[in-house]
């Protein structure tokens, strides 16, 4: 089996976990993780403007093994998310 870090491959190892400690995130993050922690995400990726106001772009649902039951459980987080107030 290969070894293959897709996160790290894309870019998107400084992703924040929805677990973070509030004290270790800004406001704008904390509102989108707050609106976001029940639907089955992992880490979000931020993107950041010139004033600090973060925005996610883009949602990680970490799998162990890609088949069947990580498909059901990825399109249900994509499902919920994507209710999430922009």
């Amino acid at each position: 089996m290969i070894d293959f870090n897709i996160i790290e491959n894309l870019g998107l190892d400084k992703a924040i976990s929805i677990t973070s400690k509030y004290n270790q995130i800004s406001k704008s993050q904390l509102i989108v993780i707050s609106q976001i922690k029940d639907c089955g995400i992992d880490e979000i990726y931020f993107s950041t403007d010139e004033n600090q106001n973060s925005y996610p772009a883009v949602f990680i649902k970490k799998v162990q093994k890609f088949d069947d039951l990580a498909l059901r459980e990825v399109a249900i987080a994509q499902k919920k998310s994507g209710t999430l107030k922009r």
